[in-house]
């Protein structure tokens, strides 16, 4: 009996040694290193700054290493976006939109900088500097996006849009307040339909509300046989009561129109940099919603007297940044998916 004991412990053993070995362990799997993964891609813009020979050559390399920041930018932005629930979205949307004020007021500051005072290098050094405050921001997102443990969203979820009224009014929210209010025949079945743009209300006896940010959202309406039905409800498309500037006066930003079968959004927003956005959507019976069909968005150093424009057409797949022309993905983006903030051009473009 102990000779069989005795066999039957070292077989354990040798077993339990095998087990531990790097011989039979399964390699465990990794999460993507998003960060790596960035700082690879922006390889081939550095080294083309480092092998610049004057400063013709050092601006174009810093314009498309700022084009490629920015792009992360939008990119980062959107995966950290996703991994979270309803509420960190928004407390994210908050922090991203403090961030992009401090931005702004560090490139107006940086691009003060002369020829007078800083020589040869005042149009390079911004460059560097503007790049730096991008790229800060790009890494501090894709660190958050690799540490969230929330579950990401495989599909974005879309509003209950079953529900039919009587009145349209009944479709806005006790908080919100209607700003204004659009008839038109969306769906061309020749009945008035309904666009709201609806503005978050004022809290009352609150000495600070007239300088609080206030959402908007754009609710889109049906008029049906059985009555108004919802079929649109974008929460992030219209700039929200505060967020735009000097440019945004004291109002509600965003300006919404429908004609030729369009609908239309626009804002300027931004102060001696300013950014002047429209987006055109249409009706789309397949889904039953609108789907975006052109960007128009124009960059102005207002000092300067300078501008670049920027024209994308996600139907025919084609962006236009002034006169240069490239092939994009086509693309359909619904209404409920469009974020204003995604428009904060960086105002380092037009030095392009």
């Amino acid at each position: 009996m102990k000779k069989q004991k005795t066999g039957i412990s070292w077989l354990l053993g040798i077993l339990l040694c095998l087990l531990s070995s790097n011989v039979i362990a399964f390699p465990a799997r990794k999460a993507p290193d998003l960060v790596i993964e960035f700082t690879e891609n922006e390889s081939e813009f550095l080294s083309n700054i480092d092998r610049s020979q004057n400063t013709k050559e050092y601006i174009a390399a810093y314009n498309r290493y700022m084009e490629f920041l920015d792009k992360e930018l939008n990119k980062a932005y959107k995966i950290v976006k996703s991994k979270l629930k309803t509420k960190q979205q928004l407390e994210l949307k908050k922090s991203q939109r403090e961030w992009l004020k401090f931005r702004d007021t560090e490139l107006t500051l940086i691009n003060s900088w002369n020829l007078k005072n800083y020589g040869s290098s005042a149009k390079m050094s911004p460059d560097g500097y503007s790049c730096n405050i991008v790229k800060n921001r790009v890494l501090q997102l894709l660190h958050y996006a690799m540490t969230t443990t929330n579950k990401k969203q495989s599909k974005p979820k879309y509003p209950d849009y079953s529900k039919v009224h009587r009145d349209w009014r009944s479709f806005i929210p006790a908080e919100y307040e209607l700003v204004e209010k659009i008839a038109a025949d969306v769906n061309e079945d020749g009945k008035e339909d309904i666009i709201l743009h609806l503005g978050e209300k004022e809290v009352e006896n609150d000495e600070d509300a007239p300088y609080k940010e206030r959402n908007a959202i754009l609710t889109v309406v049906l008029n049906t046989k059985k009555g108004y039905r919802k079929i649109a409800e974008a929460k992030d498309l219209l700039m929200c009561f505060g967020c735009a500037g000097m440019m945004g006066g004291a109002s509600f930003p965003s300006g919404v129109s429908y004609e030729n079968k369009l609908l239309a959004v626009d804002w300027w927003s931004g102060s001696r940099f300013s950014n002047y956005v429209v987006l055109h959507f249409k009706f789309d019976k397949s889904t039953n919603t609108f789907l975006l069909q052109k960007e128009h968005a124009e960059v102005r150093d207002r000092v300067a007297g300078i501008s670049t424009i920027i024209k994308t057409d996600y139907v025919s797949g084609i962006e236009m940044i002034d006169s240069e022309t490239k092939k994009i993905e086509k693309k359909k983006i619904r209404i409920e998916d469009v974020d204003w903030g995604d428009y904060c051009i960086d105002y380092t473009i037009i030095n392009r």
